[in-house]
């Protein structure tokens, strides 16, 4: 399951020439016209998976053959259940398989964006960030060839697109609420016992089941705003049943993540940096450091299943879940907890000077959404939604298969 290619930068010095001449070569970018309609943006969303998928097997970015490596990894069976291994099987059956995987998740990712303005907005961000490095690669043999230099200069684009449309974000918040971002002032925010917004823990504790993934995406719980990526928070209901006296209590701990304790982000009595337990009036309180608009999930097993129309391949999905992988999943967080916070920008850094794209499987720190991700693959590979994607982003949750909505509420 673990990726373990790796590519190699190719000069000793990388680090400082090339974020010397990232700046220029971002500038230099040509404006592209992109379908901004929610299956015009799920498609070229999708598609720009092939691009990480190059970098990840050591190819060049610009290749446009179908990248299927990934499907190594996926589970697949017939109609009867019996295992079916993708290498085995003849190039243009790969081929077709591949393309019904894309257009399933293309169908799966417009549904999830027509009906999220936000989210719609954030991944045309990213779509443009891509297209932006696509043009680098075509005037740059070295961007082309490099994960680690096309993954630094993608995530500074990305950065500077997400603050721009920041700006125009918190303008439209202030005007319909008096809640502004505490991160994004750069204002430490505490949360306190009696912070609880009592709308929201109704639906939170309704909602509540062990392993269930949370996300926002608002500012005010960014926990990388140090970097300004403006990522927004992931975590993981860790707990094995609601506890009446939670209510009681906004500091008792209900969840499962990653936070840096840097004076930056919100913070509580106890905090530590790094993987540990969260407070109930973080995801359902009415502080500035409070999330905002939450989405509960519930993370699916997914198994490729293979119907044959005479010599011609059919695929669909077949998810599960159980008591048992939740278990696993939040025993393996609950493991990690006091392992160091991971910057976003940091692991930047480190994947340009080393090379190696797929940083994400490492565990000498994480992130908040890298913790949740980890952990459920760790408790059965085939809740992997995450293809060859070098970083895993809360939103990242929201559009795959693997993930099924349960509820969400605002808590302004």
């Amino acid at each position: 399951m673990k990726r373990t290619n790796a590519l190699i930068v190719g000069l000793v010095c990388a680090g400082g020439f090339f974020l010397s001449c990232s700046q220029p070569l971002l500038e230099e970018t040509e404006s592209v016209v992109h379908d901004t309609t929610p299956k015009g943006v799920a498609t070229e969303y999708v598609k720009n998976m092939n691009m990480w998928a190059n970098l990840s097997y050591g190819r060049s970015a610009l290749d446009d053959a179908p990248c299927m490596d990934f499907l190594e990894d996926c589970d697949m069976q017939d109609e009867d259940g019996n295992s079916i291994k993708f290498s085995e099987l003849d190039a243009d059956v790969q081929k077709s398989i591949f393309e019904q995987y894309q257009n399933q998740e293309i169908e799966h990712a417009t549904e999830v964006l027509e009906k999220d303005e936000e989210l719609l907005e954030i991944i045309k961000i990213d779509n443009e960030a891509l297209s932006s490095m696509r043009e680098l690669a075509n005037r740059s043999s070295a961007v082309n060839n490099s994960g680690g230099l096309f993954l630094s200069l993608y995530i500074k684009k990305r950065t500077s697109l997400l603050k721009q449309a920041e700006v125009a974000w918190n303008l439209e918040k202030s005007s319909s609420s008096e809640r502004s971002s505490s991160s994004s002032k750069g204002d430490l925010v505490e949360l306190h016992s009696n912070d609880l917004n009592p709308a929201s823990v109704q639906k939170f504790k309704a909602a509540y089941k062990k392993g269930r993934v949370l996300i926002c995406r608002d500012s005010s719980s960014v926990t990388s705003s140090g970097w300004g990526l403006y990522i927004g928070h992931a975590a993981m209901m860790s707990e094995d049943s609601w506890n009446p006296k939670w209510e009681e209590d906004g500091l008792s701990k209900t969840t499962i993540s990653a936070w840096p304790n840097d004076g930056k982000s919100v913070t509580w009595k106890g905090k530590i940096d790094g993987v540990q337990k969260e407070p109930l009036a973080y995801w359902a309180g009415n502080s500035n450091g409070s999330a905002q608009h939450v989405k509960i999930l519930q993370m699916r097993k997914k198994v490729v299943k293979i119907r044959w129309l005479w010599i011609f391949p059919y695929i669909w999905f077949d998810f599960s879940s159980s008591a048992g992988d939740a278990d696993k999943a939040v025993r393996y967080a609950e493991e990690h907890v006091g392992t160091p916070y991971s910057l976003v920008g940091d692991i930047v850094d480190t994947v340009l000077l080393s090379g190696v794209l797929q940083e994400k499987w490492w565990t000498n720190s994480f992130y908040c959404s890298q913790i949740v991700w980890r952990s459920w693959v760790e408790a059965n590979g085939n809740y992997d939604f995450s293809q060859c994607m070098p970083i895993i982003f809360p939103e990242h949750f929201e559009l795959t298969f693997s993930t099924t909505p349960i509820t969400e509420y605002k808590n302004y």
